[in-house]
């Protein structure tokens, strides 16, 4: 019993070791202190929150064990890091947009100006089975294996920048119908706590609640000109709250005979519009088939939009929609754009399969809550390891700034500009000027036609001789 109980003792300090330094660094980068008071962190302990949080982190997500496995140190007990994730008032929202925020000002991200920042708003079922206690558990529907089960719907916000995806904040959703929630009901709805304020939004449509998490995410000063979405987002009411927001959405449609666009002057469904361009010969294009403005309405109020119709790479004979307020891009750069939402679908598979999101038996919303912030925070803290490393495929923002310092020329002002250096060293080296008139004549003589009288030069010879 010695040698098991010696050989676990070493383990941990080698776990230590190894993730204390790199915790610490981002704990220190993100002002941590700051960020504890911020998220309403009260609890009366000798114990701070950074030390309960570089636990959790180090030996529940990295070290790969559970709360109740987990060898803790000799100041607290598992018992307190169950107390801190179910401690209804810390606002854990806040804590993983303010802990984001903190590593991208803070922590020396270098985001390509050439690509947009984009926001990513997606939900991932999370089963329950055996969870009749859970509180707020519903029967949500999993598409996946097209059946009812007793799940959370994780509704989750994330920022990419193209290469790197991070997720910003989250909120498991119940269900908005009393009579689909099989768990136990809300322990408080009061609205002046961050308890009773989650359970609220729980309960309230999606669409609403991704809302108020891009609200929140701007607040803590996480900011993007995009949103993508899929299609069971996009509605033109989506699109028109975004707007109002400061933000451009973009989303696959539904195609679907309930939503209408005014195009060519009358109201019709994406469906008809497809037809009336397959009717009428429209030009196809090698990424994408059809692009057209139309305008969408809510209410008395209408907007314009952008409609890509794509080719379903699965099934050639049919087609996809992809719809953007944001009327200014290309169809192309529209298309390369909402590849980018399948990053999110990375990070699920990430997190279920290596972060245990899935892997937790806490009945307690608040604590549910605490358990997905956790496993955000260690997926931010992945990124940001592999993003501070060697990376050899490129040095960002340096090649962006060396081709905005060369501008582009054209070929005829660099033929002038090339005759010019050449007159001006033989003219210093005293070169005969008739020669060299006879030299540069032959060489234009032998130009093409559509060059020989470009104004360049001809400014450049006229110069010359005089």
């Amino acid at each position: 019993m010695s040698n098991i109980t010696q050989n676990r003792s070493q383990k941990q300090n080698k776990v230590e070791s190894w993730l204390k330094k790199p915790i610490q660094m981002a704990f220190h980068l993100v002002h941590i202190t700051r960020l504890t008071r911020q998220v309403n962190y009260k609890r009366r302990s000798s114990l701070s929150f950074p030390d309960v949080l570089g636990a959790i982190l180090s030996w529940v997500k990295f070290a790969g064990r559970s709360l109740y496995r987990s060898d803790w140190p000799a100041c607290f007990t598992k018992r307190t890091a169950y107390n801190v994730l179910e401690d209804g008032r810390i606002n854990w929202c806040k804590l993983t947009s303010g802990f984001l925020a903190g590593l991208l000002v803070n922590a020396g991200f270098i985001f390509d100006n050439r690509a947009n920042l984009a926001f990513i708003l997606d939900d991932t079922i999370m089963p329950r089975p055996q969870g009749k206690k859970t509180e707020l558990l519903a029967n949500g529907y999993d598409h996946d294996s097209s059946q009812y089960k007793r799940s959370f719907r994780d509704l989750t916000l994330g920022l990419s920048d193209g290469k790197n995806f991070m997720p910003v904040n989250n909120l498991p959703l119940s269900s908005k119908a009393a009579k689909n929630r099989v768990g136990a009901p809300a322990q408080t709805i009061d609205c002046r706590s961050n308890a009773g304020q989650r359970r609220t939004l729980a309960m309230r449509p999606m669409n609403e609640v991704a809302l108020i998490l891009l609200q929140k995410a701007q607040e803590c000063g996480l900011h993007a000109s995009i949103v993508l979405f899929d299609s069971w987002f996009s509605s033109p009411k989506m699109f028109f709250q975004l707007r109002r927001l400061g933000m451009h959405g973009l989303g696959m449609v539904k195609r679907t005979e309930k939503v209408y666009y005014r195009f060519q002057g009358k109201l019709r469904s994406v469906k008809n519009i497809y037809d009336t361009l397959r009717r009428e010969h429209h030009r196809k294009y090698a990424k994408y088939l059809y692009n057209v403005k139309v305008k969408a309405h809510v209410g008395t109020q209408e907007f314009p939009l952008r409609l890509i119709f794509v080719t379903d790479r699965h099934r050639h004979d049919t087609y996809l929609v992809l719809a953007t307020t944001k009327i200014g891009l290309r169809p192309d750069q529209i298309v390369s754009l909402y590849e980018r939402r399948w990053q999110i679908e990375g990070y699920f598979k990430t997190a279920k399969q290596y972060l245990r999101l899935t892997q937790t038996k806490i009945q307690d919303y608040d604590g549910l809550c605490g358990h997905i912030a956790i496993v955000m925070l260690t997926y931010d803290l992945l990124v940001w390891q592999k993003r501070m490393g060697m990376d050899k495929e490129t040095l960002g923002d340096v090649f962006l700034r060396m081709e905005k310092a060369m501008p582009t020329i054209t070929l005829i002002t660099l033929l002038a500009g090339l005759i010019g250096a050449v007159r001006h060293l033989c003219k210093q080296y005293g070169v005969p000027r008739t020669a060299l008139n006879n030299t540069i004549d032959n060489y234009l003589a032998g130009l093409p036609r559509r060059l020989e009288n470009a104004p360049d030069l001809t400014g450049c010879t006229q110069f010359w001789g005089t």
